[in-house]
C-alpha cells in the first residue's frame, strides 16, 4: 500500500464520519438567528436603540393625546356616529404609520380628527429604523464572510427567513402593541363597545403584517447587493424617499386617481391595505380616489405595483443568496 492510500484512507475513516449529535429543529434553528441578529442590530448602533425608543415613546404619547381629544369630540354632534369615527381613526392611524407624506384619508371625512390621527410623521422615523437595522444584516455577512458559517449550519431558506423575521420584529414592537393599545383606549375615550369592532384590530395587525413583510425583503434585498453597511442603508432610505417625495411635488397638477402616486411605494402598501378592508374610495393629500371607476388608477394597477415590489425581493434574494455559490 502506498503512502497516498494510506493517507487516504485515514482520512476517510477518521476524518468524514456522519454527524452524531443532536440536531435543533428548525424554527429552533430559525429564531437562533432572528434573536441573534436582532440583538446585534441594536448593540451595533446606539442611534438605533434610541431611535427605537424614540418611536414607541412617539407613538404612546401621541394616543394619550389622542385620547383627550376624542373626549372633546364626543362632547358634540355629528353628522354620523361615534363608532364610524372610530373606525375611520384606528385605519388612518394604522395606515399613517407608513405614509411619508401622501396621507390617506377614509370616509366620512372629519378634517381635524382626520389630520390628528394621520399625520404623525413616524413613516420616516420607521423606514429609517428598518433602513439602519437591515443594512448590515446581509452585507456584513458577505463583507467577513459569516455567511459560509451560517450557510454550513442552516439552509439558505433559514437563513433568510431568520433574518427576515429579526427585521420584522422591530415593526412588531413599533405598531402592533401601540395599536392594540390605542384601540382599547380610543374605544374607552369614544364609549364604544371594542368588541364590536374587532375586526378593524384584526385588519390592522394582518395589514401590518403584510406590509412590513414586503418592506424587511426589500431592505434584505438590498443589503444583498453590497458589502457596505452604509451603502444598503441610504439606498433603501433614499431610494423610498425620493419616489414618494415626485406625488407630493405634483400633488396640485395632477389628479387624484393618477398612476404617478404608484410611485410611492409606502402609498402603494396603503392602498393594498384599504382593499384589504373593502375601501377603494378615500382621499390621499385631499383628492379624491376611487379605484373601482374605470379612469385613471385602478385596483389592478395597485395591486401589479405590489407585485412587481414581491419580485424585486424574490429575484434579488434568490440569486444572492439562495443560487449564490451553490
Amino acid at each position: 500500500m502506498s503512502e497516498q492510500e494510506h493517507d487516504d484512507t485515514y482520512i476517510n475513516e477518521f476524518g468524514f464520519r456522519p454527524f452524531e449529535g443532536s440536531r435543533h429543529g428548525r424554527l429552533y434553528r430559525i429564531w437562533a438567528i432572528t434573536e441573534f441578529n436582532f440583538v446585534q442590530a441594536i448593540k451595533k448602533s446606539r442611534f438605533t436603540t434610541m431611535l427605537l425608543l424614540f418611536i414607541i415613546i412617539g407613538i404612546l404619547i401621541q394616543s394619550i393625546i389622542m385620547y383627550f381629544t376624542s373626549m372633546f369630540f364626543r362632547m358634540y354632534q355629528h353628522e354620523y356616529s361615534l363608532d364610524d369615527l372610530f373606525v375611520k381613526t384606528i385605519i388612518e392611524s394604522t395606515l399613517g404609520t407608513f405614509s411619508l407624506g401622501n396621507y390617506v384619508f377614509v370616509e366620512p371625512m372629519d378634517l381635524f380628527f382626520g389630520m390628528f390621527s394621520t399625520i404623525t410623521g413616524s413613516g420616516y422615523s420607521y423606514l429609517l429604523l428598518i433602513a439602519l437595522a437591515s443594512g448590515g444584516m446581509i452585507a456584513d455577512d458577505k463583507l467577513y464572510r459569516m455567511d459560509e458559517l451560517y450557510f454550513s449550519h442552516v439552509s439558505r431558506f433559514e437563513y433568510l427567513l431568520g433574518k427576515l423575521a429579526a427585521l420584522m420584529l422591530f415593526s412588531f414592537i413599533l405598531i402592533i402593541g401601540p395599536t392594540a393599545f390605542r384601540y382599547f383606549l380610543l374605544a374607552s375615550s369614544l364609549g364604544v363597545d371594542a368588541s364590536e369592532h374587532l375586526g378593524v384590530l384584526l385588519w390592522s395587525i394582518g395589514f401590518t403584517f403584510f406590509a412590513t413583510a414586503i418592506i424587511c425583503s426589500i431592505a434584505l434585498a438590498i443589503s444583498s447587493l453590497t458589502r457596505r453597511r452604509t451603502l444598503a442603508t441610504i439606498l433603501l432610505f433614499a431610494s423610498f424617499v425620493m419616489l414618494a417625495m415626485i406625488p407630493m411635488i405634483l400633488r396640485s397638477s395632477i389628479s387624484g386617481n393618477s398612476s404617478v402616486l404608484l410611485l410611492d411605494l409606502m402609498l402603494v402598501l396603503d392602498m393594498v391595505g384599504l382593499m384589504m378592508a373593502d375601501r377603494y374610495k378615500f382621499r390621499i393629500n385631499w383628492n379624491e380616489v376611487d379605484l373601482a371607476n374605470g379612469v385613471g388608477l385602478e385596483w389592478g394597477d395597485v395591486l401589479m405595483m405590489a407585485t412587481l415590489m414581491v419580485l424585486f425581493a424574490v429575484v434579488v434574494l434568490y440569486y444572492k443568496v439562495i443560487r449564490r455559490s451553490q
